[in-house]
């Protein structure tokens, strides 16, 4: 027998969960949210690198050059694939501080504006900071107003893909002791 599961048992799914596990389950939606919202910023850039005349995956094959080194020019499937699961998984460990950070606001407009600005911040702590350290030759391109626009796609896609199931009404505080 298949097991079909409709949107009413997500929801109830959803909404039973106990106090006491309501951190780890803000946390979690903050993974998934911040990978997707990795997702969307990386479908930008492919975008955006592909309408300079450059391939798509190029990013992808900076990033992890920062691990495999040379061997990206031998592998560009791989490396491209290293490189999204990287970009996807710290884009995930983002999304579960953003959402530590902001679980006190409420206001739609208000996550939005948050999100930008820790786009904004995102890029400059990337640019200047990190990425000099672990890979100057991904720091000296990312010096662009083009990656501006991507950190602040991951911003405004992180409060969207962070907050899906306050928008399906799903109830946020439940009575457990109905």
């Amino acid at each position: 027998m298949w097991c079909v599961m409709t949107i009413q048992d997500a929801k109830r799914m959803l909404t039973k969960t106990p106090p006491k596990y309501r951190w780890a389950r803000r946390l979690s939606a903050g993974a998934v949210g911040g990978a997707a919202a990795a997702a969307f910023m990386a479908m930008v850039a492919s975008i955006g690198t592909a309408a300079e005349s450059h391939d798509g995956f190029a990013l992808l094959s900076l990033i992890s050059s920062t691990f495999i080194g040379d061997a990206t020019a031998a592998h560009p499937g791989w490396s491209a694939i290293v490189g999204l699961s990287v970009h996807l998984l710290f884009g995930a460990g983002l999304g579960v501080l953003f959402a530590a950070v902001t679980r006190s606001l409420d206001s739609v407009l208000g996550l939005l504006a948050t999100g930008l600005l820790y786009g904004a911040m995102i890029f400059v702590v990337m640019s200047y900071v990190v990425l000099p350290a672990m890979n100057p030759a991904l720091a000296d391109t990312m010096r662009s107003w083009w990656f501006v626009l991507y950190h602040l796609a991951f911003g405004l896609g992180l409060p969207l893909a962070l907050h899906v199931p306050r928008w399906l009404s799903i109830p946020r505080e439940v009575d457990y002791h109905a």
